[in-house]
């Protein structure tokens, strides 16, 4: 019976430890872009469920190649330190390869995570992996997934 009571009493306290994601605002960094081409990313908690985010891409000069998109988060588990996700993007792009010019459109479903370390709250790391469809000259459906390197970084205010 001791051993139960503790089993609920764990339970009901981890709750205790989590932390607040109504309200927060983070700015960061990430690669989860058509072409892997780096981003400036902002996200916005609006609850403890949902959230939006953008990104924003930019390289070259006369010529340029550029993604933009919106994203919208659904958290589907939430523990003291990680949160389970579904996102829903879409966005505009433009690749310039040297010679042409082609712009287009993206969207993409996936699953990730973010997880915070303990001593460090403002810091989001997150991983992400799902479907995605491009639209540029051809359309393109294909599987998609981040890593360690090729994850997104919030700095949450």
């Amino acid at each position: 019976m001791k051993f139960y009571l503790f089993g609920l009493s764990l339970l009901f306290s981890l709750s205790c430890h989590s932390f607040e994601n109504s309200g927060r605002f983070g700015l960061g960094a990430t690669s989860q872009t058509y072409q892997n081409l780096p981003a400036i990313s902002l996200k916005i908690h609006f609850s403890e469920k949902s959230a939006m985010g953008t990104y924003f891409s930019y390289r070259g000069t006369e010529e340029a190649s550029y993604n933009f998109g919106v994203r919208y988060y659904n958290s589907i588990v939430s523990e003291p330190n990680l949160i389970f996700y579904g996102v829903l993007s879409g966005g505009i792009l433009q690749t310039y390869n040297g010679t042409t010019s082609s712009s287009g459109y993206e969207g993409s479903i996936h699953f990730g995570t973010e997880f915070f370390f303990e001593e460090i709250k403002h810091i989001g790391l997150s991983f992400e992996a799902g479907i995605s469809m491009t639209n540029i000259d051809e359309f393109i459906f294909e599987t998609s997934a981040s890593h360690i390197f090729n994850s997104a970084i919030h700095f949450y205010f």
